[in-house]
């Protein structure tokens, strides 16, 4: 299994303490890494960690397709080139916070 694997059951179980840790300390890394690449220029000003957040989940899910690697780095690449910095505009709606992606994994 990939990383995000058992992202798509997050909020329709009964989370445990060390899951909800462990969606902070994920989001945590991650608001780090968008933080670097933000300071660094590498990341659009409009990407947040939220919407890095669910790119991984995006791409810890299978795909269904006879050629998964192919598809899986192709899609990743056009994701990754959408983050960069350029001048496209903007990238439309808002992602969901923080607190509605750490709410799936609070104790029921």
């Amino acid at each position: 299994m990939t990383a995000g694997a058992f992202a798509r059951i997050a909020g329709h179980i009964e989370a445990t303490d060390e899951m909800s840790q462990l969606a902070r300390a994920v989001l945590g890394a991650v608001d780090q890494l968008a933080g670097r690449a933000h300071d660094a220029g590498a990341l659009r000003p409009d990407a947040t960690t939220m919407d890095v957040i669910w790119l991984i989940e995006h791409f810890g899910r299978g795909f269904h397709v006879e050629d998964v690697s192919a598809v899986r780095e192709r899609q990743l690449a056009i994701s990754l080139a959408g983050l960069r910095t350029t001048d496209a505009g903007p990238l439309g709606p808002p992602t969901p916070s923080a607190a509605d992606y750490l709410a799936r994994w609070e104790l029921a």
